[in-house]
């Protein structure tokens, strides 16, 4: 169950290729490099307009609401000059983004904040059909009872360094389980990290605040991390990778066929 406390590089150089070649709505995905992609999704027109909200129990859609804005940030290309989605359309268009096996044109508007400001329910709707399925049929929901709220210090901060590596290193947007007290688990996507003095600072797209980039501190020493918006303590758990390799592998088909044109 998803906690609403405090609520209510390189990768695509080889594939980058002539604009005269790419059709106009993809052009931007082949161009781009990872360090592009993470650098939109500090950008707020990027994020999803509402927060995480209902689902099974009333306990959220956090994981899904993350899982959405991530493969949305990749895998969306937007076209303000082509007329709007109906409502079934939309559902559509939000369906294929989760399946994260194709890029995704968004006819009438600039940006995600704008499709999901109007398409809210569709998305939410979509959303907790997501849940359902992954709880129910992928029993997804069991990853949120395993994990403690602590950790040896040693191995937290292996644990750091190695995110560090991946968000900096490699700029990639990464999706983190975050277990609280009990069976509460959240999430968040770690879209950037700055080094401190004896630690880092994560700076992250928290579903419970999708409009804003929240800032959490980590030092070496630490067995945890302390949420004031939860006034909880708790470990980050990497998870959903699966994700992640099928959005780059939809980018690097698309662009081969692209290329291949």
């Amino acid at each position: 169950m998803c906690s609403r406390m405090g609520r209510r590089s390189g990768l695509w150089l080889g594939l980058a290729v002539c604009f005269s070649v790419v059709p106009a709505f993809g052009a931007d995905i082949c161009s781009r490099t990872p360090a592009e992609f993470q650098r939109m999704i500090l950008d707020p027109d990027n994020r999803l307009a509402f927060q995480n909200d209902g689902g099974l129990l009333d306990g959220g859609v956090c994981w899904w609401h993350s899982r959405f804005q991530r493969a949305a940030n990749y895998l969306a290309v937007f076209r303000p000059d082509r007329p709007k989605p109906t409502e079934d359309e939309a559902f559509r268009l939000a369906l294929r983004l989760t399946q994260m096996n194709r890029v995704v044109e968004i006819p009438g508007y600039a940006n995600l904040y704008e499709f999901s400001s109007d398409f809210e329910q569709v998305i939410q709707e979509r959303l907790e059909f997501w849940q359902a399925w992954d709880g129910f049929v992928n029993q997804a929901w069991i990853r949120g009872l395993a994990g403690s709220t602590h950790m040896r210090a040693k191995k937290m901060a292996a644990r750091m360094d190695r995110l560090y590596q991946e968000v900096e290193g490699s700029h990639r947007i990464v999706f983190q389980m975050l277990q609280l007290k009990g069976i509460t688990s959240h999430s968040w996507l770690v879209a950037g990290m700055t080094r401190i003095l004896n630690g880092y600072q994560l700076h992250v797209v928290d579903s419970n605040a999708p409009l804003v980039t929240r800032t959490f501190l980590y030092r070496y020493g630490d067995t945890t991390i302390y949420s004031p918006s939860f006034k909880e303590y708790f470990v980050p758990y990497r998870g959903f990778t699966r994700d992640l390799r099928k959005i780059f592998r939809t980018i690097r088909e698309y662009c081969n066929k692209v290329a291949a044109n």
